[in-house]
């Protein structure tokens, strides 16, 4: 299933590895001679973009993050908002801006 969190996990995997090979062919600019600037500079640009779009695309999951269902369907049933959200609490269930 290709979730948000899934496409996260690719673009940091990919900004890594584009980090780590310009990282190793920095080492050597005499053997790559015209092809040191593109392996380098560029590889370094890739990366930096990809996280990025990681970052961006956590700020998206986050601002879309739901409270959990336990702590809705409680409140509905019992009457009270607050008894319901320290139930969640002791069960570790709360919504994200309580923590």
């Amino acid at each position: 299933r290709r979730t948000i969190s899934y496409w996260i996990a690719v673009a940091f995997f990919e900004g890594a590895i584009f980090f780590t090979i310009s990282s190793f062919l920095f080492n050597y600019p005499d053997e790559l001679g015209n092809f040191f600037k593109p392996l380098t500079l560029y590889g370094y640009c890739a990366g930096k973009v990809l996280f990025l779009i990681c970052c961006y695309l956590m700020c998206l999951e986050v601002i879309n993050l739901h409270t959990c269902d336990t702590c809705d369907e409680g409140a509905q049933e019992e009457g009270g908002q607050r008894h319901a959200l320290d139930r969640c609490l002791e069960d570790n269930l709360a919504p994200f801006y309580l923590w």
